[in-house]
């Protein structure tokens, strides 16, 4: 599994004072889950760095709609 840098990239651009730990911390999430995946062969956390990116892009669809 690869790291989707654009969404990464899209997450930092929606950062305020209010979000910005909540964010980091998803971004750091899924970031951290996909390198453990893609370093363990067996790829047993794959299935929770795709819901971690479910959830960045939740974040992302929310904050562009001004709802969080």
């Amino acid at each position: 599994m690869e790291v989707d840098w654009q969404l990464i990239f899209t997450a930092r651009r929606l950062i305020t004072g209010a979000n910005v730990h909540f964010i980091n911390t998803l971004i750091f999430q899924y970031r951290m889950t996909v390198k453990m995946s893609n370093d363990d062969k067996t790829r047993k956390l794959e299935s929770q760095a795709k819901e971690y990116e479910r959830q960045l892009r939740a974040v992302i669809a929310k904050e562009r709609l001004g709802q969080v």
